[in-house]
């Protein structure tokens, strides 16, 4: 056989052996779909896994994370933690709601001591539910902020009207549950219209939405609330709670 024949049947031989290489492939990867058709129908009927919680988000370049000092002049809480179940089953109002503006409130005292507040008013977005869920008509919730103690040598309180202003935005969203506090003032701001309510969420009941991230308000996130990583993610949980 000249070499021109045998470098020819070569190709013929490789080209055959792709070719049945190729069938059997095909065979098997057949076999294997119909393996799959076989499945057991109880099998072939299992519900899709659950999906995830939302994964951590990332910050846009133009977001500025909230500052939640403020909202923790006031001090440190000592309590047992609650878990969501039990605070929305405890609160007249649970409300998202995106903060509008923070306005000179008034002096309460406690001990003799003088404790200013300041009063942030936000406008309700949804109400998720509560003991009292139409309270508010106006659809404006008022709820006092502690400013710290009053400074010994300047006599001005910890956090200004401004720093508040800076460190919660306008437009800061918020999860809120709360309670009707109006009786526990006993200074009834000048500021706002006669009859106003006031609410409160101390400790657990103020959740911030920091940059997309769930933030407590009041207190760090603990125990069940760690398991939720943005407010809507709470929200919807709360939402589907009988």
């Amino acid at each position: 056989m000249s070499p021109r024949h045998a470098s020819r049947a070569g190709l013929t031989v490789a080209a055959a052996t792709a070719v049945t290489a190729a069938l059997a492939l095909a065979g098997c990867s057949a076999e294997n779909g119909r393996a799959l058709d076989r499945r057991d129908p109880a099998e072939r009927s299992v519900a899709p896994a659950a999906p995830s919680p939302s994964p951590t988000p990332t910050p846009s370049a133009d977001c500025r994370p909230v500052d939640v000092g403020a909202l923790r002049a006031g001090g440190a809480y000592d309590y047992e933690p609650r878990t969501p179940a039990e605070v929305l089953a405890a609160s007249d109002l649970v409300v998202v709601a995106e903060l509008v503006r923070i306005v000179d409130g008034f002096d309460q005292r406690d001990d003799g001591d003088r404790v200013p507040y300041l009063v942030a008013e936000l406008a309700i977005t949804e109400r998720i539910g509560g003991r009292h869920p139409d309270a508010v008509p106006d659809g404006v919730l008022r709820m006092p902020i502690s400013q710290g103690p009053v400074s010994v040598e300047s006599g001005e309180p910890s956090f200004g009207i401004e720093q508040f202003r800076r460190s919660l935005p306008a437009g800061t969203r918020m999860l809120l549950l709360v309670n009707d506090a109006t009786a526990d003032y006993d200074s009834p701001p000048p500021a706002l219209p006669p009859g106003t309510r006031l609410y409160g969420g101390q400790p657990d009941g103020v959740l911030v939405d920091s940059c997309g991230a769930l933030v407590g308000g009041h207190d760090e996130l603990m125990g069940a609330w760690r398991s939720y990583r943005t407010l809507d993610d709470l929200r919807a949980a709360l939402r589907a709670l009988p």
